[in-house]
């Protein structure tokens, strides 16, 4: 089965863009060198959080998301079957 990702190779797309944009800025701010390494350091940390969090919540939508398809091909299902029982008889 063939499924559509690019609103999720968008969205990395964007989150990749907004960190890489983010460093390059933060590299031409004046800033001490430590300094400097560790708001870069932050940020990134950041950025991976809430690519793991945006991750998370995308797994748990396609997980019920599914379940409802499950529960829904079950009720058709028990439904054919009753109809069928009734046809018969």
């Amino acid at each position: 089965m063939h499924t559509n990702n690019s609103a999720g190779h968008g969205l990395g797309a964007f989150v990749c863009g907004a960190v890489v944009g983010l460093a390059i800025g933060m590299l031409f701010a004046p800033s001490s060198g430590e300094r400097l390494r560790s708001r870069l350091t932050k940020r990134f940390q950041e950025g991976v959080d809430r690519t793991s969090e945006m991750i998370d919540e995308g797994r748990e939508f396609v997980e019920r998301q599914a379940q409802t398809v499950r529960d829904t091909v079950q009720r058709g299902t028990d439904a054919f079957e009753q109809a069928r029982e009734d046809a018969r008889g």
